[in-house]
């Protein structure tokens, strides 16, 4: 008889199938940021910390000179748009 019960896998299995599951999602990673999401919720951080202010176009400028094409409508959206009433650059972020 084996040192487990009838019809349970080992204590090592989970661990198997969990390595397993994480280097078949490896190549699903990138460093590269696509999303505004991202963008926003640090330039808020930055922003406060850094600046001092809750302007984010220095902010959306850095961001956007790392990767001119793969944020093209990243720039259209949040560096080419102004807010009309303070003429600073928009963040949807809450």
């Amino acid at each position: 008889m084996s040192a487990t019960a009838a019809g349970t896998a080992p204590w090592w299995a989970g661990r198997r199938a969990l390595v397993l599951l994480f280097v078949l999602t490896l190549p699903l990673v990138t460093p590269k940021i696509r999303g505004a999401d991202e963008i926003e919720y640090f330039s808020y951080l930055r922003s406060l910390v850094f600046d001092h202010d809750v302007e984010f176009g220095n902010e959306y400028e850095r961001f956007y000179a790392a990767d001119p094409r793969g944020l093209a409508g990243f720039k259209s959206t949040f560096l080419d748009r102004r807010e009309t009433d303070t003429g600073r650059h928009i963040n949807f972020a809450p």
